[in-house]
C-alpha cells in the first residue's frame, strides 16, 4: 500500500487494523535470501508512537507491504476487487503478486501460498463475474530466467504475462473459458 495509506498511519499510531496489516519483522537478519526487484532497501525505518520500526518495502519506501498471513488482508483485497468490478472492470491485473508472501530464509518470490491465494481469488471472483479476466505477471529477474518453470503458475491465472522486467520477448499465455490455452510472443 502507499506509505500515505490509512493503514500505515494506523501502524504509526499503534492502532488496528494497521498494526496487524503492515509487515514489520522484528528481525532483519533472516531475510538475506530475498530476491530484490529494486536496489532500495528491503526495510524502511519509520517513526511510530513506540519508536522507530522497520517495515517491509519490496518496491521502495513509498510502498509498504501488507501481511497476507492475516486473513483480513485477503478479505480487504476481495472488497477492493469487488469495488472495481462493480464500477465496470472486466480485466484485473494482479501486479507483482509473486512478492506478497514472506517466509524467513527463502527468496520470498513465487512461494506456494502465493499460488494458493491467486487460485482462491480466481475462484471467488469467477462466482461473482464468470467473464472476468484476471492477469498476473510472472516476475523473472534475469538471473533466474533460465530456471523458469511455467507449469508452476499456469493453473493460477486466466492470463499470464511471463517475462523479465526489462527483457524481451514477453510470452503471453491466455486461456479462454472452455479451458483452451493460447500463446503469443510479443
Amino acid at each position: 500500500v502507499s506509505s500515505s495509506h490509512p493503514w500505515v498511519h494506523q501502524f504509526m499510531k499503534s492502532e488496528e487494523p494497521g498494526t496487524s496489516y503492515i509487515v514489520a519483522p522484528s528481525q532483519t537478519d533472516i531475510w538475506e535470501e530475498v530476491i530484490r526487484p529494486r536496489n532500495s532497501s528491503l526495510f524502511t525505518n519509520i517513526k511510530t508512537n513506540k519508536g522507530f520500526k522497520n517495515v517491509w518495502t519490496t518496491f521502495g519506501p513509498d510502498q509498504i507491504d501488507v501481511d497476507w498471513r492475516n486473513p483480513y488482508i485477503f478479505l480487504e483485497f476481495l472488497q477492493l476487487l469487488d469495488r472495481y468490478i462493480n464500477n465496470g472492470a472486466e480485466w484485473i491485473r494482479l501486479d507483482a503478486i509473486a512478492f506478497i508472501w514472506k517466509e524467513p530464509y527463502t527468496p520470498c518470490l513465487h512461494l506456494g501460498p502465493v499460488h494458493s491465494i491467486v487460485k482462491l481469488i480466481n475462484k471467488c471472483l469467477s462466482i461473482c463475474i464468470p467473464s472476468l479476466i484476471i492477469s498476473s505477471i510472472k516476475n523473472v529477474l534475469p538471473l533466474y530466467l533460465f530456471e523458469l518453470d511455467i507449469s508452476t503458475i499456469i493453473p493460477t491465472s486466466f492470463l499470464l504475462l511471463k517475462g523479465a522486467f526489462t527483457l524481451n520477448p514477453i510470452l503471453i499465455l491466455s486461456r479462454n473459458f472452455n479451458g483452451t490455452w493460447y500463446e503469443k510472443i510479443l
